[in-house]
């Protein structure tokens, strides 16, 4: 493990001085996209009915775990499976989807317009929306295999749509396609981060920033969000390009808090996934 000093300049991000211990494992972090984890196998799910609460559903009553081969379906599997001009067929989703591996449930609802990525236990790491508000028109499947689901989550918008992509491990890989110029990242951050390799970080403090609601930051490839309570950091990947990055930033006072993080891709993928650990960061005055 490395312990990564940032001090937050009084003219640049903060009105006081202190200092912010990250304590990370950097080799996780800055491979992030490359990383991989033996795990169980990824399973989709058709809910059947419209979820009526947020977080990890409780019950899974009446949810169907579909096949990865959809001519399970068919009034005579065996017999399609076997014919050569068996072109496949598609499924159309009851209700909400529901994507789960061993480390993470994300929940695709209508209702909330929303993808919610949540930790095993129920935590919700970040909501997946578009930035201009769009509701959730229809989710297709692009792949179902045993190590691997994508989704293609379309919206109302004309030509607007995403790429979700689940594997084993407990990165999401997800792409703004067609006419969705980006995505919004919704989850609670104390502090945004930008890891320098050479150089100081780049610390940003929306106590800092009282009156304004959008921060726009470099588009670094790499983004930390450290989230309430010192146990949390929220991470974000991309490739190198044109993309456009801006925080959302909302409370009053003490109370301030970047509440969203905007990503225009530039039309290419950006990866997502949680670091949790009991002091995984902490705040010290100086």
């Amino acid at each position: 493990m490395k312990v990564k000093q940032a001090v937050l300049r009084s003219n640049q991000c903060s009105r006081q001085r202190l200092v912010l211990v990250l304590v990370l494992a950097c080799a996780v972090v800055f491979v992030l996209p490359l990383t991989v984890a033996h795990a169980a196998s990824v399973v989709l799910w058709d809910t059947g009915a419209p979820l009526t609460r947020t977080g990890v559903p409780a019950s899974r009553t009446g949810w169907k775990a579909l096949p990865t081969e959809l001519f399970a379906f068919e009034a005579e599997p065996a017999k399609v499976a076997s014919d050569p001009g068996y072109s496949g067929r598609e499924y159309a989703f009851k209700s909400d989807v529901v994507v789960e591996n061993q480390s993470l449930v994300a929940v695709s609802s209508v209702a909330r317009g929303s993808v919610g990525i949540y930790a095993k236990g129920g935590r919700l790491i970040a909501e997946a929306v578009p930035i201009a508000p769009s509701a959730i028109r229809c989710v297709a499947i692009v792949r179902n295999a045993g190590d691997e689901v994508v989704l293609k989550v379309s919206y109302s918008g004309a030509g607007e749509s995403a790429v979700f992509s689940f594997g084993r491990s407990d990165i999401v890989e997800m792409k703004p396609t067609c006419k969705l110029k980006g995505l919004r990242l919704l989850s609670p951050m104390q502090y945004g981060v930008l890891p320098a390799f050479i150089g100081d970080d780049l610390i940003y403090d929306p106590a800092a920033f009282p009156e304004v609601k959008s921060l726009a930051v470099p588009s670094e490839n790499l983004f930390l969000g450290l989230q309430p309570g010192g146990d949390r950091v929220l991470v974000v990947t991309w490739p190198k390009g044109r993309q456009q990055v801006q925080l959302g930033l909302s409370g009053a006072a003490d109370k301030r808090r970047i509440e969203s993080l905007d990503i225009q891709g530039d039309g290419q993928s950006f990866f997502l996934a949680s670091l949790a650990a009991p002091g995984i960061w902490h705040r010290e005055q100086l």
